[in-house]
């Protein structure tokens, strides 16, 4: 049916494709692994920036409490006494 240089050509055709998908699969996977990496190194530097964000947050938040116990100790060591309190109401039970 085939001649056998057509036979031939047919194999080699189908050898050239397998190599060919094989090729364009490792470059797809290579592909996939660089997006990857490069995902990866975005998240940690926005939880590096997250992070940092919070800390700043919190030591402002603690310099203004502590300015605030500053001006008024008074009200401050009332309102610590009625939280011990209600702190300590709360877990009684």
């Amino acid at each position: 049916m085939y001649s056998t240089a057509t036979k031939e050509d047919l194999i080699h055709k189908e050898q050239q494709t397998a190599e060919d998908l094989k090729n364009g699969a490792r470059r797809i996977r290579d592909d996939v692994r660089n997006a990857a990496g490069t995902v990866k190194e975005d998240l940690q530097d926005m939880a590096h920036k997250a992070g940092q964000h919070v800390r700043e947050v919190a030591d402002s938040a603690e310099e203004s409490l502590v300015a605030k116990i500053k001006d008024n100790p008074l009200s401050a060591t009332g309102i610590a006494l009625a939280a011990g309190f209600v702190i300590g109401l709360i877990f009684r039970r």
